[in-house]
């Protein structure tokens, strides 16, 4: 997954909390046990943008904002099956 955001917004400690909290929410949704193996293979990469170059509106940012974008394999979370189990506003909320 990917997780973007503008610069200030975490700590590093903040940031190691959402990132694990994130890793769990993943394997959970795709029904993928959590051991080390699929913790190993379950990939972060953090986008730290500058303030002024995140937008809402066409204006700068003057909270927060965050996205998060996720990646599977083929056939491991469909869309059909992402819908079916509520994936999306579940994951959020459980990340939150």
């Amino acid at each position: 997954f990917e997780l973007t955001y503008p610069e200030g917004a975490l700590d590093a400690a903040a940031r190691s909390k959402l990132i694990e909290r994130l890793t769990s929410v993943l394997l959970e949704a795709e029904r993928a046990p959590e051991t080390d193996l699929t913790r190993a293979i379950t990939w972060a990469y953090v986008h730290e943008l500058p303030r002024d170059r995140v937008f809402t509106g066409a204006q700068p940012v003057s909270a927060p904002i965050f996205r998060v974008d996720v990646t599977t394999p083929a056939g491991v979370l469909s869309d059909r099956s992402a819908r079916a189990r509520g994936v999306g506003g579940e994951f959020m909320a459980k990340v939150w």
